[in-house]
């Protein structure tokens, strides 16, 4: 047994998973930091418009991550459970299904984003005053996908095994790629917001050469044997019935700010703006718990292979317990000294006004997404995608696309702002009622473990 897999069987619980998350929260601190240079950078340039036009994108990379995420996530719960059954065997023939499958995937979807971008942009809400702006920045970008797609599926292949120092060092080389490039390629080369789009579409791609390189190096416990294997649709299936829940909330988070960007364009273009700045701010706090359940993850998938439920209850209530503490400091920083926090992103006096509002109004319920993260992270690491299904399409479908349209014909783009929250307070009642039945029936004799086998 190597020092990794001894982290996921045998540390103590609350160690082993401040060891695996606090990585892992770095990663996705740093991954947030990469995505908001831009936004940071193009925020100096006081263009309201093509500050919009960064926020009318935004909800399609959200989607190609997500996609990433499909197969990142999928693979990464079966390899996990199997390692947990010694199953390496399992583990290997899931690790090439994922990466032959996905890469297959990155390259449809970057050729077709990049041939049909301007309808691609109309439909996801972009005005012909921000066109011009999101046509230069979607462009590159989208050239780039197969890196951001294959990025997601990497890392969470990584993690699944425990590396999250790698993890995170290769989020950090691109992150650090991108903070150096955006401001030398939009003032200095004066390439304005296609040079953001460059630099972000070579910061994805040094991450993923990184990432490659540690397979290439067989630091690896999975082992890549592509002579003796033969691509068997019935894995790939598998591998998607896991991963689409959890990439479901993000899919359906992007469709949903789209359907914003859509609904608020009557409010004008500093509402689109400030509203794109808002949630970009709670964002941070989100990735910080993302963080926490991508090092719980692992955890958890190891000890339900391994059927010490004992562990991993454990697991569950330390990770609770430590996102309902995040989310609740987060929210009180948000409320108290959220346009300290805005002017950090953009200069503009109105986009900071609007933008004070509506953070407060989206944080409203944001101590409970610690509970929400954590349910979708555990129905995902044990299998369930029924329960994980059920979550994402409550807090992202079933309540807030009624809200969106609804609330404001009572309080006008008000209305728009607090459909979000109100979603999110409906969406931890049901994870409360999944989760007290899923912690009563573990452990009980009759539990199988049909998903890594």
């Amino acid at each position: 047994m190597n020092q990794r897999e001894e982290i996921l069987s045998s540390m103590p619980v609350g160690r082993a998973l401040y060891k695996l998350a606090i990585p892992s929260i770095a990663a996705m601190l740093i991954n947030m930091i990469y995505s908001m240079t831009d936004t940071f950078f193009i925020g100096k340039l006081n263009d309201t418009t093509a500050l919009a036009a960064i926020m009318v994108v935004m909800p399609i990379l959200m989607i190609l991550g997500a996609i990433g995420a499909i197969f990142g996530t999928g693979g990464a719960v079966i390899i996990s459970m199997a390692l947990g059954k010694k199953d390496y065997e399992n583990v290997s023939k899931t690790f090439i299904t994922t990466i032959v499958s996905s890469g297959l995937i990155a390259i449809v979807f970057s050729l077709l984003t990049s041939l049909f971008p301007a309808n691609l942009l109309r439909t996801f809400g972009a005005s012909e005053l921000v066109m011009t702006y999101a046509l230069q920045y979607a462009r590159i970008i989208f050239i780039g996908n197969f890196f951001t797609i294959m990025n997601n599926v990497l890392n969470s292949l990584i993690r699944s095994e425990g590396a999250t120092n790698i993890s995170t060092i290769g989020m950090v080389i691109g992150a650090l790629v991108n903070i150096v490039l955006d401001p030398l390629f939009i003032f200095y080369f004066d390439m304005g917001i296609s040079g953001a789009a460059l630099a972000t579409t070579l910061g994805a791609l040094v991450s993923a050469a990184y990432y490659i390189n540690f397979y290439m190096r067989g630091k690896s416990v999975l082992s890549i044997d592509l002579k003796s294997y033969k691509y068997k649709l019935n894995k790939l299936k598998h591998i998607i019935t896991l991963g689409v829940p959890s990439a479901m909330l993000s899919i359906l988070m992007s469709l949903s700010f789209s359907l914003f960007n859509i609904l608020g364009a009557k409010y004008g273009d500093t509402f689109i703006a400030s509203m794109g700045l808002s949630t970009r701010v709670v964002a941070l706090a989100i990735m910080i718990l993302i963080g926490l359940s991508n090092g719980y993850q692992p955890l958890a998938g190891y000890a339900y292979g391994a059927g010490n439920f004992e562990r991993l209850k454990k697991a569950t209530l330390y990770t609770l317990i430590t996102s309902v503490i995040i989310s609740t400091a987060s929210y009180l920083v948000f409320t108290n000294w959220g346009e300290k926090v805005l002017s950090l992103f953009s200069n503009v006096p109105e986009t900071i006004i609007e933008s004070v509002i509506i953070l407060k109004a989206v944080s409203t319920f944001l101590p409970l997404m610690g509970v929400i993260i954590t349910a979708i992270t555990l129905f995902t690491a044990l299998g369930k995608a029924k329960e994980s299904m059920i979550i994402a399409l409550t807090r992202q479908v079933i309540v807030l696309i009624p809200a969106m349209f609804i609330l404001p014909l009572f309080f006008d783009k008000y209305g728009l702002i607090y459909a979000q929250p109100l979603s999110d307070l409906v969406s931890f009642i049901v994870c409360l009622i999944l989760m007290f039945k899923q912690t009563k029936s573990l452990g009980s004799s009759n539990q199988t473990h049909k998903i890594a086998s």
